[in-house]
């Protein structure tokens, strides 16, 4: 609900949306009529209070750039969503469940002072910033990736990084400490202690 009103309130600070349809040099009866269709020119309570109903049906409204309705343009892109996140969510697993064990393994040496300082740099990183960095050099300077499109596994791999690194950092260290706590156990000493 909160979501439904910041998004709401942030698109009638920013201008009336008709601004952004009516095409360049079209008359004021062109941008009164469209006022009058969307239901613009109704107080903005009115106006949130009919947005909501509709979307609590299903009606998410028109989407004004694609003139295509809304719910309709997210359903499409479900798929690849799916895709990134499941891709971002395996690349954070494969990397910080070793990246948590090899700091544990190796706890307070050099390999766990790695591990730790790479894990504070991941999550200092914004993915936004990350991914920006990545198709700067990977995508521009060095051109071994696409910037945009979908154009096969290629063009998942800069995104699924930039989105894995949060999760990837939490599942590391989650990891480290888990197994850190794990090795000082009484049956851990004692199968050493015999030789393990």
């Amino acid at each position: 609900w909160l979501v439904t009103v910041i998004v709401f309130a942030i698109s009638r600070l920013s201008g009336s949306p008709v601004d952004l349809i009516v095409p360049l040099g079209a008359g004021p009866e062109t941008r009164e009529r469209l006022i009058d269709e969307f239901g613009l020119d109704e107080p903005l309570p009115t106006q949130y209070a009919k947005f909501l109903g509709n979307a609590v049906q299903g009606d998410f409204g028109q989407s004004i750039r694609f003139q295509a309705p809304a719910l309709e343009l997210v359903l499409d892109r479900l798929p690849a969503t799916l895709k990134l996140a499941a891709a971002a969510l395996v690349l954070a697993i494969l990397v910080g469940i070793p990246l948590g064990l090899l700091g544990a393994l190796m706890y307070r040496r050099r390999g766990d002072h790695a591990v730790t300082a790479f894990l504070t740099l991941g999550q200092a990183t914004p993915s936004f910033w990350l991914g920006i960095l990545l198709i700067l050099f990977l995508g521009v300077e060095l051109r071994w990736l696409p910037i945009a499109g979908d154009q096969g596994f290629e063009s998942l791999i800069m995104p699924a990084v930039a989105l894995s690194i949060v999760p990837l950092v939490s599942i590391a260290r989650l990891t480290r400490s888990s197994m850190i706590g794990v090795l000082r156990q009484d049956y851990i000493r004692t199968a050493r202690s015999k030789g393990l």
